[in-house]
């Protein structure tokens, strides 16, 4: 198992490919492992970093800590202990939250954010629902964090998969509930404006935690973004729509600069055989410099070399 020690919290993160590197930051509660499919299918060309957020899955449980800017300082923090080059962050839920809050923070560290399922301004038009939450999971955590699992998923999903991301959150620090009521206060779209890396907004369009309307509202105020609408997913778009939730994090990640396995033998083979030509030609020169001085000789020389140019 891998940890990165950071100041004040150690964090489980597991790394898979080469390539660009993106980071993935869990919803509420959940671990890394919600995103293996994705995992699975950027690793193909890109570095991708899971990590377990404080408070959640293998990471450590802290009291203090729980908010929204002390878990974007953790981001960042890791992104330093791996020493990535201006990764691509994409959150889901209240990650998106830690994404887009470390991307305003450390302006030239971050090289694009995707907002999956975000609530951004959401939890500000939705406070009273927010706090009748907490009182509900004061009486009877169990039931109410199972209701609220169900709830991040669509019809199509199935009740296995909702009792998983059920247990996950159970398993969770209850210190972490502070942040639904941070969440109550929360409003990006004043800064929004001001943020100069490139964003995608991912959203499910059946999404019954955070109605899409959130995600168009907070587009159209961040310069350059996209909005993609992921038909017939619910909140956890990352989990039920793999692929079009993957393909939306390449777009804005670009070309990795790593090259398939096979282009890479194929270069080293060329490498190979253009050192060997040079060192015959080398060979030439040294031993019979009259033959490589004559005009023939050296039309020979120049032939070889052009044949093997890129």
């Amino acid at each position: 198992m891998t940890y990165a020690q950071l100041d004040g919290i150690r964090l489980y993160y597991e790394s898979a490919g080469a390539g660009r590197p993106v980071v993935l930051v869990n919803s509420m509660g959940t671990t890394l492992r919600t995103w293996d499919r994705v995992i699975a299918d950027l690793a193909a060309d890109h570095r991708v970093i899971g990590y377990d957020w404080r408070g959640c899955g293998r990471s450590e449980r802290t009291w203090h800590g729980n908010t929204i800017e002390q878990n974007a300082v953790d981001l960042l923090g890791l992104i330093a202990f791996l020493g990535l080059d201006r990764p691509v962050l994409a959150g889901v839920s209240v990650g998106a939250l830690f994404a887009c809050h470390a991307a305003r923070r450390a302006d030239g560290q971050v090289g694009g954010v995707v907002v999956i399922d975000g609530p951004g301004h959401g939890g500000t038009l939705a406070a009273g629902a927010l706090r009748a939450h907490l009182g509900a999971l004061a009486a009877d955590r169990a039931a109410t964090v199972a209701r609220s699992a169900a709830n991040w998923y669509s019809e199509r999903s199935s009740d296995e998969l909702r009792a998983w991301t059920a247990r996950q959150v159970l398993d969770a620090s209850p210190h972490i509930d502070a942040l639904y009521e941070e969440q109550t206060r929360y409003d990006p779209r004043c800064w929004l404006p001001d943020l100069t890396v490139p964003v995608c907004y991912v959203h499910g369009t059946l999404d019954k935690a955070v109605p899409i309307s959130i995600a168009a509202e907070l587009a159209a105020l961040t310069p350059g973004s996209v909005l993609v609408p992921v038909k017939g997913a619910g909140h956890m778009a990352h989990q039920e729509s793999p692929a079009e939730v993957a393909a939306a994090i390449r777009s804005l990640a670009g070309p990795s600069l790593r090259r398939p396995a096979h282009e890479l033998d194929a270069l080293e083979d060329g490498y190979t055989l253009a050192s060997s030509v040079l060192a015959r030609l080398a060979t030439v020169v040294r031993t019979r410099p009259a033959v490589a001085r004559s005009s023939a000789g050296k039309s020979k020389i120049r032939a070889v070399i052009s044949s093997m140019a890129v």
